[in-house]
């Protein structure tokens, strides 16, 4: 404001463009305010000639740099300046729910994998935590996933390949199978599972080739969403269609937002099926995230709760 530079939000509930621009302000800042700071800063990656061929981004990187210089009167900051704070917030910032934006110089040195071996406890401030989610042979690195490694594969590798500009290369993605789970194939009529290859899928039996539906991500997210009377039509909807085996991802996400909504009711006959569903869940679980994480504990623990109240 003393540069003569005002901003109206007039809803703070909804997106604003000052909300990118401030954290990209705040790390171009320490070139003059922590030059030690600043020096971890320019080590980290930016991925700015991927991030640049993006639609937008250099139009509004260029406008950031001329908010600072013309604004703010920050003559001394450079386009690369903005650049490089943007494309290694972009890269290595760890966010909190929307809130806040961090970065660790020393984390950004931790491999992604999507079958990683440790995940953060708790929510990430001055500090970060992590933890094991499975058995960790000696001299093993360690590795954590970027994003959430319980989505379908196409999902995870096009938000890794848009957000961190890399095609992963893990042992998961190495796997069609997905450690025996063909957690994002659906079963073909010929008794094969249909694996995904670049944007179309390949039945590991017959070799027929269909397109990715988007149906099924449509699906997903009406799952995501569903409450408790919803959750259980589509349960209903979905009983017997065989291309959803157990341990495919929409099953999987049934048999979760069930135990999430649904784990009080006092309809045993759903309950039962419940029951069934979950030791399919469990052990898709135990192989893709390990049997210490989160997912894992947590569905444990209310299965726990229900056969507790069912004797």
């Amino acid at each position: 404001a003393s540069a003569g530079f005002n901003v109206k939000i007039d809803d703070f509930t909804k997106a604003h463009m000052m909300y990118t621009i401030v954290p990209v302000l705040k790390v171009v800042l320490l070139k003059v305010m922590d030059k030690e700071k600043y020096r971890l800063v320019e080590e980290l990656m930016d991925h700015w000639e991927e991030r640049r061929k993006i639609p937008q981004i250099e139009g509004i990187v260029k406008f950031m740099s001329a908010i600072f210089r013309k604004k703010l009167g920050l003559c001394w900051v450079t386009d690369e300046d903005t650049q490089h704070a943007f494309g290694a917030l972009k890269t290595n910032g760890l966010g909190q729910d929307g809130r806040a934006c961090y970065m660790y110089p020393d984390l950004s040195l931790m491999s992604h994998s999507c079958s990683s071996n440790v995940e953060i406890v708790g929510v990430p401030s001055l500090q970060v935590k992590f933890k094991s989610k499975r058995f960790i042979p000696a001299g093993e690195e360690l590795s954590w996933s970027y994003t959430n490694t319980l989505e379908h594969r196409s999902t995870i590798r096009r938000k890794l390949k848009s957000t961190w500009m890399f095609d992963c290369t893990c042992t998961r993605c190495g796997d069609p199978s997905e450690f025996g789970t063909y957690f994002s194939s659906k079963k073909c009529t010929c008794g094969g599972y249909k694996i995904q290859q670049n944007e179309k899928t390949t039945c590991t039996g017959c070799g027929t080739i269909e397109e990715i539906s988007i149906k099924e991500l449509q699906m997903l997210e009406e799952v995501r969403r569903a409450d408790a009377v919803r959750i259980v039509q589509l349960l209903e909807q979905l009983e017997g269609v065989e291309e959803y085996h157990p341990n495919h991802i929409l099953s999987s996400r049934i048999t979760m937002r069930l135990l999430d909504v649904c784990y009080q009711s006092n309809d045993k006959e759903l309950m039962l099926k419940i029951m069934k569903r979950s030791s399919h869940l469990l052990k898709t679980l135990e192989l893709l995230e390990g049997v210490n994480s989160r997912p894992y504990t947590r569905y444990k623990s209310i299965l726990g709760e229900i056969a507790a109240r069912q004797k």
